[in-house]
């Protein structure tokens, strides 16, 4: 949870550069701002169900936000990569790197296919074992 965190941390801060310098139109910008906000309400939420014990159900909810967050992350950071524009790209390179950044979570385990067939069995009505 903490990684994804982390991550979509990387990409609010691009968002955060195009709402502030006001780059794209005031609807690219307001789906942009949309896109990551919900992206933070959903680790937000999971975070606030999920109790202290380490129980299946919190370990499947932390998983389907994590995937999730993993595959809106490229996007939102993508998106705002090109309203910045080219000549944000040009004059350096912090922000292309912190787009190609949020790609890696993709990279901590449980992977998402590692993780796919025990959270199947999970969704119908098993234990989550993942191992």
């Amino acid at each position: 949870m903490l990684i994804a965190a982390g991550y979509a941390g990387g990409a609010a801060a691009l968002v955060e550069q195009v709402l502030d310098r006001e780059r794209g139109s005031v609807q690219e910008r307001a789906a942009l701002a949309i896109e990551m906000d919900a992206a933070l309400a959903l680790l937000e939420g999971v975070a606030r169900a999920i109790g202290p014990e380490t129980d299946d159900e919190s370990v499947a909810q932390v998983l389907v936000a994590r995937y999730t967050v993993q595959k809106a992350l490229p996007k939102i950071a993508a998106q705002a990569l090109e309203l910045l524009g080219g000549l944000d790209f040009i004059l350096g390179s912090a922000h292309g790197q912190a787009a190609a950044a949020v790609h890696a979570l993709a990279f901590h385990p449980p992977g998402r296919g590692a993780a796919a067939e025990p959270l199947l069995r999970y969704f119908d009505g098993g234990p989550l074992v993942l191992s």
